[in-house]
């Protein structure tokens, strides 16, 4: 499901995560598809793991495309079926 992820949950560099998933939004969409972000709340393996660069990241997208694409939620995306 998800077409532009990073490691960022082990990157400490806030820019490298913001241009690893520009380059793939972008690519993705000069294909014509929209881009499935996933950031990571965090490491599996240690709980108190620095979330900091992964939240600014995600503020920086969010700027960055907040006037030419719409973000959504993953259940307003893809609603339950059943």
């Amino acid at each position: 499901m998800w077409n532009a992820m990073t490691s960022d949950w082990s990157e400490p560099s806030v820019d490298r995560i913001v241009a690893r998933l520009t380059s793939r939004i972008d690519r993705l969409e000069r294909r014509g598809r929209a881009g499935n972000i996933v950031l990571h709340d965090g490491n599996h393996l240690d709980s108190a793991a620095n979330r900091g660069p992964s939240v600014a990241a995600a503020g920086q997208l969010l700027g960055r495309y907040e006037g030419s694409h719409r973000f959504v939620t993953l259940d307003a995306w893809a609603p339950a079926t059943g």
